[in-house]
């Protein structure tokens, strides 16, 4: 059978920035904390082998407050993340089509004593799809550390019920409260990304089948 010829995976070839406090085997998984920055994770986050199954591609680790206590992402051992609007950096506009808005001429008006954060404690991943490093990205959420820096650096972003996505793998803040959630550069990618992530998964006892 060509494998070529068979029907796509939903995400294939789909570059995917994931929060480091998600395990990825043999990946450093240091929450953000230099207790931690020893740690290759000998696991795989369940969102993360989905992910990778529908043909993401993980580009790399991202960003956090550490062990995901903070709302941002300025209490990491590797430093604070920066908002990439208001950084001075110059920036080229699409169409949906690709086409070219400007010359890329164009950049964010950058503060003169100072510079805005990223929001947290996703602001990494946030930041890496903002900037169009990555197309989709992982964080968690416990109390909105996937929704503030989404709206911080304008992009959408999906805190899903809890249950809905797998915990396994992430490295808690509260059980009781901490979710896996999803960031993108539209709605549509969102639910592409959550479609293949969510349903029960025998080693999360709290997951569900929607």
């Amino acid at each position: 059978k060509d494998e070529f010829l068979e029907a796509p995976r939903p995400l294939e070839g789909v570059t995917v920035a994931v929060k480091d406090n998600f395990c990825v085997t043999g990946t450093r998984t240091s929450c953000g904390s230099r207790m931690l920055d020893n740690f290759t994770a000998p696991y795989t986050a369940t969102v993360v082998e989905r992910s990778q199954k529908a043909g993401g591609i993980v580009i790399g680790k991202t960003n956090l407050d550490e062990f995901a206590m903070g709302s941002g992402t300025v209490d990491s051992y590797c430093g604070p993340t920066k908002n990439i609007w208001r950084s001075g950096i110059k920036y080229k506009l699409k169409t949906k089509h690709g086409t070219d808005v400007n010359d890329g001429s164009l950049t964010t008006e950058k503060l003169a004593d100072s510079w805005p954060v990223a929001g947290g404690s996703s602001g990494g991943t946030a930041v890496a799809v903002a900037a169009g490093a990555a197309t989709v990205g992982l964080g968690s959420d416990t109390g909105g550390s996937v929704r503030i820096p989404a709206a911080w650096c304008g992009i959408p972003s999906l805190k899903p019920s809890y249950g809905a996505l797998s915990r396994h793998g992430l490295i808690p803040l509260v059980n009781s409260l901490d979710v896996p959630g999803l960031m993108a550069r539209n709605v549509q990618d969102l639910q592409i990304y959550f479609d293949a992530l969510h349903g029960r998964d025998q080693f999360d006892s709290t997951s569900v089948d929607l």
